[in-house]
């Protein structure tokens, strides 16, 4: 489903004149050159008017492939993947714009701390929090902070490092996804792909 804002008309495309690529000089007809495959811009796509358009749609489109990738995600863990390498790609999205799609959501609407918790959190709520409020205890008498500054700078950096953690963890799970299923021979990128999935 993609919410149209911008509804003006977009003028009628000649198919039948001929171009001349601007790539590779090649002469073509159609939108796109037949040898390198770009495209023909026109006066209108070149307006403030339709970059605004492509921005709002890109993140107002969800299509079948981005549902279908998260339900599989969601109820039948690494189905995605064993689709994939068996090759039926076409109900799914590609991976790694799932992937960066799912972080971009995640830095946006940042609902779960998942590798984002709190001082507070660390302190309070966690089986190692008594280890933790001795550490902080120290760090405070020694640097004559108040816990409130310490809260601030740590919750602070910890958000910076939490994004980039999302962004890093597929290539470090890669090897024990590798291991683990090393066995039933499938391809490196069939491992990372089950990586970006988890």
């Amino acid at each position: 489903m993609k919410i149209k804002l911008f509804s003006r008309k977009e003028p009628a495309f000649d198919e039948q004149v001929i171009r001349t690529c601007k790539n590779c000089s090649h002469e073509f007809q159609g939108r796109y050159c037949n040898r390198c495959s770009e495209k023909v811009v026109e006066q209108y796509e070149r307006t403030v008017l339709y970059f605004f358009k492509n921005v709002f749609n890109a993140f107002t489109f969800i299509d079948s492939k981005f549902i279908n990738s998260f339900k599989s995600m969601l109820l039948r863990p690494g189905q995605i993947t064993r689709d994939m390498a068996e090759g039926k790609r076409q109900p799914y999205m590609k991976p790694v714009a799932f992937f960066f799609v799912g972080n971009v959501i995640y830095f946006l609407f940042p609902l779960f701390q998942t590798f984002n918790t709190s001082l507070y959190a660390q302190m309070n709520f966690m089986p190692y929090s008594e280890y933790v409020q001795r550490v902080v205890g120290e760090y405070l008498v020694a640097n004559g902070m108040e816990f409130k500054a310490l809260a601030e700078k740590y919750n602070s950096e910890s958000t910076a490092w939490a994004k980039m953690l999302l962004i890093v963890i597929p290539p470090l799970f890669l090897p024990i996804v590798a291991l683990v299923n090393y066995s039933r021979k499938f391809f490196l990128s069939d491992h990372f792909l089950f990586a970006m999935e988890f």
